[in-house]
């Protein structure tokens, strides 16, 4: 693609308990997208963003602000979040926020589970969490998957700037 790619930037949500296996996503995540030939994809997650002494819920809204695109990585850490329950999800699920939502199945959860407003989203590999005993070859294959679905997302609803 000749000319200036499109900046799309993505708010990745996940409980700070899942962050070993968030990080990891997130770079398998980084690797097929870096290459996109439609897009610049700016990843922004608060174990890599956010420094010492800052105001993390400053900077945190200030992201969800940014955000064109926001990938939440379901699991019962995600779900029992009192932050992410009251701060991050209300920014995607407001409809006129203008703002798209990707919810991932990271890890496995009880169909009882308490989605907080998801249960009505398609959830990427709902019945195929990313950790679900996956050698890493088939975790960064499923990590490929989500960075095609986020390129529908983005060329669908005319994404970045």
């Amino acid at each position: 693609m000749s000319g200036k790619l499109k900046k799309v930037e993505v708010f990745l949500s996940f409980a700070a308990k899942d962050a070993p296996v968030a990080e990891e996503l997130w770079s398998y995540l980084n690797d097929a997208l870096i290459s996109s030939r439609h897009y610049a994809w700016h990843l922004w997650g608060f174990t890599k963003e956010l420094l010492v002494g800052e105001n993390f819920d400053q900077e945190i809204q200030k992201a969800l602000q940014e955000a064109d695109l926001g990938v939440f990585a379901l699991s019962s850490g995600f779900l029992n979040s009192p932050y992410i329950r009251n701060k991050e999800l209300p920014a995607f699920l407001d409809e006129a926020q203008n703002r798209r939502i990707i919810p991932v199945q990271m890890k496995a959860l009880s169909s009882n589970a308490d989605l907080h407003g998801l249960q009505t989203r398609q959830i990427f590999r709902y019945k195929s969490p990313y950790w679900a005993g996956r050698a890493p070859h088939s975790r960064e294959a499923w990590a490929i998957d989500l960075a095609d679905e986020m390129h529908r997302v983005a060329q669908k609803y005319g994404l970045g700037k």
